[in-house]
């Protein structure tokens, strides 16, 4: 994918989004910062809302894929081992003997199907390689497996951090996601578009939404954004965060949220300058971002450049 599409895809931009079974209307806008900084959005009206004033801005829906009677075993195969995942349905018969060399660590092959991994190449680990399941009527799924306390694919272990020698760029912070980076490495070579992706969580089938709210800042000015989930209409399912270290820093960055301190990173030396992730619990006692009220979440990279990425499934 090209910059000026990740630009597009990334980009935060306002926008308003309908959704009548639940009754919620979702305004998202963002607001370009560098620097310090401290933005709220406050309701203008009763209906409830997810806000976020963020340097980027980015909603997703989240569409379970129907797959074909040819391809029911996918069903029942994603649905327990699958997580989060983006899928594209080709409509065309897919050669399972001629899959391309980005496929690899083989677990199961018939004359109809294929599970395996998604090399994505330099700048990466086997451990951020996404799982695939590939089905000969057309169907290519790419997924990480249901996040454990032993697996910990949280949603935003698919962030990646745009790779800048200068450090993160102002509006695209973010580059092409794992998942997606997989997808498009799976199908590129067989000449299929995957211009009609979608994404969907198998391990949260209820989920209907992804909000993406990324902050970036340079030198020794931290940078801050609000976050507001709001008591009724809105379920939350998972929360979690990508923090990308410092370019130019010796002694990492950090982040808080409501001035709780929740990683300390340290600064990698080759891109893509792989960022640490977690989760932020919604267990009551333990949460976070708890509903009704602003959150403010903080970073700062001391002398460098450095960001955080907060990840929410909801319906």
């Amino acid at each position: 994918m090209e910059d000026a599409e990740l630009s597009s895809k990334w980009k935060g931009k306002r926008m308003k989004l309908g959704n009548n079974k639940f009754g919620v209307s979702t305004i998202l806008i963002a607001t370009l910062i560098v620097g310090l900084a401290l933005a709220c959005i406050y309701s203008e009206n009763t209906v409830p809302k997810i806000t976020a004033s963020a340097q980027t801005n980015q909603q997703f829906a989240l569409t379970r894929p129907t797959f074909s009677p040819k391809a029911t075993i996918m069903d029942s195969f994603l649905d327990q081992e699958a997580g989060i995942a983006v899928y594209v349905n080709t409509s065309k018969t897919i050669n399972i003997s001629g899959l391309p060399s980005s496929f690899i660590n083989i677990e199961n092959k018939t004359s109809s199907w294929a599970i395996g991994s998604v090399n994505l190449g330099s700048g990466f680990t086997s451990s951020d390689y996404p799982h695939c399941f590939i089905d000969v009527s057309g169907w290519i799924v790419v997924y990480y497996l249901t996040a454990t306390s032993q697996n910990t694919a949280y949603v935003s272990k698919i962030i990646v951090w745009k790779s800048n020698s200068e450090g993160l760029t102002a509006n695209t912070p973010l580059d092409q996601d794992k998942l997606m980076q997989g997808l498009n490495d799976i199908c590129s070579p067989m000449g299929i578009s995957t211009t009609s992706a979608s994404y969907y969580d198998f391990q949260y089938p209820t989920a209907t939404h992804m909000l993406i709210a990324v902050k970036t800042t340079v030198s020794i000015s931290p940078a801050t954004f609000n976050i507001e989930i709001p008591t009724t209409g809105v379920t939350v399912l998972e929360q979690s965060w990508s923090h990308r270290d410092g370019y130019y820093t010796t002694d990492g960055s950090y982040f808080k949220i409501d001035g709780v301190t929740y990683d300390l990173g340290y600064p990698t030396s080759t891109p893509p300058y792989v960022a640490t992730y977690g989760e932020l619990s919604l267990v009551p006692q333990n949460n976070p971002l708890t509903a009704g009220s602003f959150h403010t979440i903080y970073v700062d990279g001391r002398v460098g450049w450095c960001g955080i990425c907060l990840t929410l499934l909801y319906n």
